[in-house]
């Protein structure tokens, strides 16, 4: 529970960064990106709210065989409700343009939750918890996450990779069954990190807002990349003038013409 809390506040700042960065552009994207924070500060809320609930039910139960934890937790009702209210919301938040990142660990925590949703997983993982490992369980589920310091690459005032210390999170998960083959799910994210076309006189400074990738036994692998604004410097600063010139769909789009009839 602690991880998916994380993982609905990771989900709300990701959401914040996607409506600011659309906030000039208003319109439909400005709508779009603000109903996808709010959506996701709710599930934050959600989501701690959950924890608090699911926290006091080890001491609720203590003690209880597994039929009166079953029946304990039937008669509580709300833990059950929550749960699957608390799913959905992680399903539905896992659209654009929320980042693939952030997207693939929602889909784990919401299928986590609807798994505890489900009565008698609740029963079997609430007994399991007040009766400590059961090496004989027909299934394990793991998780490992890393998130090392970074540096920039070369060290010194002129790096031509330019990284924040919290620029990569990789994520493996999985699970291991007694019958049927295991399922596994990798993911890495680099963020906020740029690109110096040289360092010491850039030409080109590439920033990258994040370079995703997720894959794994479930399906295709999946990539995804955006990108800030490029600046160009020395003798191609000309382009950021012709940039300043001509907006990036200034070609997309022509003008329309008008004729008047000849009298």
């Amino acid at each position: 529970m602690q991880r998916a809390v994380a993982t609905a506040q990771d989900a709300a700042n990701q959401a914040a960064a996607v409506r600011d960065r659309v906030q000039a552009a208003g319109g439909a994207a400005l709508a779009e990106a603000q109903g996808l924070l709010d959506d996701a500060q709710a599930l934050a809320t959600a989501v701690t709210d959950l924890l608090a609930v699911v926290g006091g039910l080890p001491a609720a139960l203590a003690g209880l065989g597994k039929d009166d934890v079953g029946k304990a937790l039937h008669a509580l009702g709300g833990p059950v409700d929550q749960l699957k209210a608390t799913s959905a919301a992680a399903r539905a938040l896992v659209r654009p343009p929320l980042p693939l990142f952030a997207r693939s660990r929602l889909t784990q925590v919401a299928d986590t939750l609807k798994r505890l949703a489900e009565a008698g997983a609740l029963v079997d993982d609430a007994f399991a918890v007040l009766q400590g490992f059961d090496p004989e369980r027909k299934e394990i589920s793991f998780r490992y996450e890393w998130a090392p310091t970074l540096e920039s690459w070369p060290k010194g005032e002129d790096p031509l990779v330019k990284l924040e210390p919290d620029s990569l999170v990789i994520a493996l998960a999985g699970t291991l069954r007694a019958s049927g083959p295991p399922s596994v799910e990798v993911l890495a994210e680099l963020r906020k990190f740029s690109l110096i076309l040289f360092a010491s006189e850039p030409l080109v400074t590439i920033p990258f807002e994040r370079m995703s990738f997720h894959g794994g036994t479930s399906g295709k692998a999946e990539v995804d990349v955006v990108l800030g604004d490029i600046v160009f410097g020395g003798f191609l600063s000309f382009v950021e003038t012709i940039k300043d010139l001509i907006p990036l769909d200034g070609f997309s789009d022509p003008r329309a013409s008008r004729s008047r009839p000849r009298a």
